[in-house]
């Protein structure tokens, strides 16, 4: 993993490019492939062996499945977008303390 003030300068280096290219971004595989493979790899530090993508469940396919430890840790849902949908600055959100609970 990458620590999270290298995490928060890559995002930072990231997010100007991102903000950019928005418009030419034409489906979720596009979105996967220039957003979220880069957040998960470049800031976020999971090693691609621990990512696997499209996997089969019972409902249907899992755009991502993060695996640490060989345990499942996260499973992602992917889509195209052009709107911001979460935005951390909004006061009725709940702040979180790095490796702890809400503070």
């Amino acid at each position: 993993m990458i620590d999270i003030d290298t995490g928060k300068k890559h995002f930072e280096e990231l997010l100007p490019i991102w903000e950019k290219d928005l418009q030419e971004i034409e489906s979720e595989q596009d979105t996967r492939l220039r957003i979220i493979d880069r957040i998960f790899v470049e800031v976020l530090g999971w090693d691609r062996s621990e990512m696997s993508t499209d996997k089969h469940v019972s409902l249907g396919y899992v755009d991502y499945l993060l695996i640490s430890e060989n345990r499942n840790r996260l499973v992602i849902e992917a889509k195209k977008t052009t709107k911001l949908l979460i935005d951390t600055r909004d006061p009725k959100r709940s702040s979180y303390k790095v490796g702890g609970a809400p503070h």
